[in-house]
């Protein structure tokens, strides 16, 4: 049985949520790459770079940056998802997006400020002028 505090935690996490949707969704193309995670060949649009700020969440970048030219070796694209439980534990996947779809990675993180729900990026592959490629993180309404 849920006590008090539990409802209003519920409450809270689904107001953050809707927000945090509302928000995500207002990005459309993007004006920029920006560089981000920890591999030279990563990099974010415009929404996934403000998301990141707003939820304190460059980590995320890192994370799915050390996958990405896995990933991207195997797939041009591919579905990220961030699933964040109400205590703060998560789990990041990555797979083709196909239904079954075939997973790329998989990493529970113990503990994050990132609002609770499931939350949806992209992967894709992009190439320079001189022919070598480079990973995208983008939201879904930027794709």
């Amino acid at each position: 049985m849920n006590g008090p505090n539990e409802s209003v935690r519920e409450a809270a996490n689904a107001r953050a949520a809707a927000v945090l949707t509302a928000y995500m969704g207002a990005f459309t193309g993007t004006t920029a790459y920006h560089r981000a995670g920890v591999t030279r060949d990563f990099y974010v649009t415009d929404g996934v770079s403000a998301v990141c700020e707003l939820e304190g969440a460059r980590w995320l970048c890192d994370v799915v940056s050390l996958y990405a030219p896995e990933i991207m070796t195997r797939d041009e694209f591919a579905v990220v998802t961030l699933e964040v439980q109400g205590d703060g534990s998560a789990t990041i996947r990555a797979d083709d997006g196909n239904d079954p779809p075939q997973e790329y990675m998989r990493q529970d993180v113990q503990r994050t400020g990132f609002t609770p729900g499931v939350w949806t990026f992209y992967l894709e592959r992009a190439q320079r002028a001189d022919g070598t490629w480079f990973a995208v993180l983008l939201l879904p309404s930027e794709h």
